[in-house]
């Protein structure tokens, strides 16, 4: 076997390497998107009453002044 090749074989089994373990980060990648839109929601789709539910108000200082 002569070098070149030896270079070109390790340069392919490098690639090959890399190919796989992008392709498995980018499947982990769709598979927590998807378990996380389980449990989201878009403040754009939730009710007045649910948005309601979820603010609060603070009532620091109200009859208070300050000079």
């Amino acid at each position: 076997m002569n070098p070149q090749t030896y270079e070109e074989r390790i340069q392919n089994v490098f690639d090959s390497y890399c190919k796989k373990i992008l392709k498995a980060q980018i499947i982990d990648l769709y598979r927590k998107k998807r378990r996380q839109a389980k449990y989201e929601i878009c403040f754009s789709e939730m009710s007045a009453q649910e948005l309601a539910e979820l603010s609060v108000t603070d009532k620091y200082f109200v009859d208070e002044y300050g000079f």
